[in-house]
């Protein structure tokens, strides 16, 4: 790694990470997973979160390897430029895909919220052009942000669910087991590509302080699950089950739930800079995997001339469904049912390679 590289700090690329894991929360995503969990739905993320922690140990083991290098590197080296070709082109594609979906329902939380009468096209063109200028900035400057945004996101979650604390129903979250053990624990398993923005860590490797990746990790895994599973507890709280599977964006009905007397209503616009924020620095985050993965398997030192062609491609993919509620299902089918399986395989294949290329080093 070169002296011009950028540098990530351990509070920037928690804070970065947190965001990204975090920000399905902005979407239309939770509300796809009460009909699986039920009144138990609060419970998915926590049972998530020991595979994630697992998961995340064994990324940075394969990452730790190989000092210096990201996923692309390290999987030329281990299963050779031909098969490795079909890897990154998985990633590039995937993530583009994934970008797109993530664009589209931002889009549409602005318009259902906040801007009914905007032509869709404006608000995706705005949250494209704002990420593309943060990704253009660089990382440091999108993990420098992330982690301004971090203490102020961090604040305002906590005031918005405590504001609505005087509406709380603990009837909400019974019966407790939800559909019961058995099917709660298969609705977990079907879902654990939730934590597929991990990938991000394989990316920020070369430029994370050196012995603290591992830290890094599992702090931001545990704390997203936490705050995904918070909302979602506090949603049933407010709504109770029957309620909460109608609205199409949980954390924008939360907001629109606080009433404080009199005067302390429609308290969503108060919060909504900061919602706009989060969305781009995700939004920033996912641009910047795609980015990342090309430059890398390209060789080019810089990502930035892939910045626009990527921009387009995901455009095209943004309009690509025909309504808000198909881009909520694809969204939800990409990146929460199907991602696990082949990026949990491509993982896989490079950490057996890792290892019996250390067993073969030490015989």
């Amino acid at each position: 790694m070169s002296s011009g590289s950028p540098r990530v700090g351990f509070g920037e690329a928690v804070a970065l990470l947190v965001v990204f894991l975090s920000m399905k929360v902005l979407i239309s995503h939770l509300a796809l997973i009460f009909p699986l969990g039920l009144s138990a739905s609060w419970m998915i993320p926590l049972m998530h979160l020991p595979v994630g922690l697992v998961g995340a140990a064994i990324l940075v083991w394969l990452l730790n390897q190989f000092p210096g290098r990201t996923i692309v590197e390290i999987g030329e080296e281990l299963v050779g430029p031909v098969v490795n070709g079909f890897f990154t082109l998985f990633y590039y594609v995937f993530f583009v895909i994934f970008t797109a979906l993530i664009l589209r329902q931002f889009a549409e939380f602005m318009l259902i919220g906040f801007l009914p009468a905007t032509p869709i096209s404006i608000v995706v063109l705005a949250f494209a052009a704002g990420a593309t200028v943060i990704v253009f900035l660089g990382l440091e400057t999108l993990a420098r942000t992330a982690r301004v945004l971090f203490y102020l996101l961090g604040f305002s979650f906590v005031l918005l669910l405590l504001l609505t604390s005087n509406v709380w129903n603990r009837h909400g979250i019974f019966p407790l087991w939800g559909p019961g053990a058995l099917d709660l624990s298969w609705a977990a398993f079907s879902t654990l590509g939730v934590g597929v923005e991990i990938f991000l860590l394989t990316l920020l490797a070369p430029y994370l302080p050196r012995g603290r990746m591992l830290a890094i990790g599992l702090v931001s895994v545990l704390a997203a699950a936490v705050a995904v599973a918070v909302v979602i507890l506090v949603s049933l709280l407010v709504f109770t089950y029957p309620v909460v599977r109608e609205p199409v964006l949980p954390m924008y009905e939360l907001a629109r739930a606080v009433q404080w007397g009199r005067f302390f209503v429609r308290m969503e616009t108060l919060f909504l800079p900061l919602w706009i924020f989060s969305a781009l620095t995700g939004l920033a985050a996912a641009l910047y995997i795609c980015t990342a993965v090309a430059a890398r398997a390209l060789r080019l030192p810089y990502h930035r001339p892939l910045i626009l062609p990527t921009v387009v491609l995901i455009l095209a993919g943004a309009f690509a469904p025909p309504n808000f509620p198909t881009a909520v299902e694809l969204g939800f089918a990409v990146t929460a049912r199907w991602s696990f399986i082949p990026l949990g395989a491509i993982i896989s294949v490079l950490v057996v390679a890792a290892w019996l290329r250390k067993r073969r080093q030490r015989k």
